[in-house]
């Protein structure tokens, strides 16, 4: 509940693209989907032509809705166009210091949903070589 509280005050004080997503991944981690795809739909909806928006945040969003609908496969799918990107500094690790590596984080998720313990591990390690940022 606190998280959730603490989401919308964020919110309030500002719309930016980046605490937009910053929102949108922690109601989707809270399993709260309805808000999370508004705002991923908001996201989508101003920031077209936005290469963190669409190549990070988007398919993150995407890939935590298609885990939560108990789709791993579909989730990994929605990531591969994050790959690329994963390391390409936005807003949130130039503003905020809260990384860019959420779709690595994701695909761990992912792997772990389908059993995958080897390849979790292999793309954890990701995290682990990119300490700076994550």
């Amino acid at each position: 509940m606190e998280a959730k509280a603490r989401a919308n005050a964020a919110l309030n004080l500002s719309q930016g693209r980046d605490v937009e997503f910053a929102v949108a991944f922690a109601q989707a981690t809270l399993g709260n989907m309805p808000d999370s795809q508004k705002l991923a739909d908001d996201l989508n909806r101003q920031f077209r032509e936005d290469t963190s928006v669409q190549y990070q945040y988007l398919p993150v969003l995407r890939a935590l809705a298609a885990l939560k609908e108990g789709d791993a496969p579909k989730a990994r799918q929605e990531l591969k166009s994050a790959e690329r990107y994963e390391t390409a500094i936005n807003g949130l690790s130039e503003n905020g210091f809260y990384g860019t590596m959420y779709s690595a984080y994701v695909r761990v998720e992912a792997f772990l949903a389908e059993g995958n313990g080897v390849k979790a591990a292999a793309e954890f390690q990701k995290l682990i070589d990119h300490g700076g940022l994550c």
